[in-house]
């Protein structure tokens, strides 16, 4: 039987799934995809063009490259990209989206859902109805270190960011 040498897969497109209760998908390398489905879903990409989707009860989505994209739904989810013109999206009661790269975008929607960036990043915050689930109000801010802090969870209320706690 011939293997392959490790080094003949770094230029392939990277993809991995994983469904059912308590699932989880990871990959690396160039072009990274994961997608988990699952009550208790993660995905966690390291590629330099990272993508990664969970969708699930207490779901988690993580990336780590430049222009990276992560993208959760799900009751208590939460979205983490880091790296440079990276973008995160949470969707779902208590969900939370946080960059830590300049020039990121940072967005969750639900009731008690929350954001954080550093400096020179955009939060996006939707305040939504726990029962109805109808959209409240919108909120969004550059973070410049004076009106909008870096690395500070915000929440939106009646259409303003207003800091809190972030656990």
């Amino acid at each position: 039987m011939n293997k392959a040498p490790l080094e003949s897969f770094t230029d392939k497109n990277w993809d991995s799934a994983a469904a059912g209760r308590g699932s989880m998908s990871v990959t690396t390398e160039s072009n990274s995809h994961s997608a988990a489905v699952g009550c208790q879903s993660m995905s966690i990409t390291t590629g330099p063009n990272s993508n990664s989707t969970a969708v699930g009860y207490q779901s988690m989505s993580i990336t780590n490259e430049p222009r990276s994209d992560s993208v959760t739904a799900g009751r208590r989810s939460t979205s983490v990209t880091k790296g440079p013109r990276s973008n995160a999206t949470a969707n779902g009661h208590y969900s939370k989206a946080s960059v830590s790269g300049e020039s990121s975008v940072a967005v969750a929607v639900g009731s008690g859902s929350k954001v954080k960036g550093v400096l020179g990043s955009l939060l996006i915050c939707v305040e939504v109805d726990y029962y109805t689930e109808k959209p409240l109000s919108v909120a969004h801010g550059f973070v410049d270190g004076t009106t909008i802090k870096a690395n500070v969870w915000y929440t939106a209320k009646g259409g303003k960011l207003v800091e809190c706690e972030g656990v």
